[in-house]
């Protein structure tokens, strides 16, 4: 009796499409970023602030070889270190849930790949993208950098792979770790 309940769940469970399950995870997760405002607000609202700081930090900047390179170089380090920062809160996103993940795994609800997945998705879009977005449109016009879409769109690749890359490091750090305790 036991061995035909579970093969009941593995057989409901490989009957359901991946897709399926990625949208109501999904779903589920967006659900929970938005009613989270304070999260969403604090990813939009910083990001911008620290942009407008930056850009006058380093507005008009002379564009000569010994000073103006140095300023500018100064500029990109700040910036690429403020994304680094800020893209810190991506730590708590499987530490939170862990619980809930363990459980639902186990009863069948969706694959562990599944899961995975849809939280990366939710994640990457508005709380990294976003942001991004937002904050290379500010930085990069207030502090003069080349006036080119090809150097614009340049400028904000990097600032997004910079976040996707201290995210994904982020990422590995809160899957390996089972709560916040043993991080530090």
């Amino acid at each position: 009796m036991l061995s035909n309940g579970i093969l009941n769940r593995q057989s409901q469970l490989m009957r359901r499409s991946c897709l399926m399950e990625m949208f109501y995870v999904c779903q589920r997760t967006l659900r929970n970023s938005y009613r989270n405002s304070a999260v969403m607000i604090t990813h939009t609202i910083v990001p911008v602030c620290l942009a407008i700081l930056i850009g006058f930090l380093y507005m008009n900047t002379d564009r000569t070889l010994s000073k103006g390179v140095k300023n500018r170089l100064g500029s990109i380090f700040f910036i690429v270190t403020n994304q680094v920062f800020l893209n810190l809160s991506a730590l708590e996103l499987f530490i939170k849930e862990r619980q809930l993940f363990v459980h639902e795994s186990a009863s069948g609800y969706y694959h562990i790949s599944t899961y995975f997945i849809s939280k990366l998705i939710c994640d990457i879009f508005p709380m990294r993208l976003i942001p991004s977005v937002l904050f290379s449109v500010i930085v990069y016009f207030l502090i003069g950098f080349q006036r080119t879409v090809a150097k614009f769109f340049i400028f904000l690749l990097d600032i997004f792979a910079t976040s996707v890359c201290t995210s994904s490091v982020i990422f590995f750090i809160s899957a390996s770790v089972p709560n916040f305790g043993e991080i530090l």
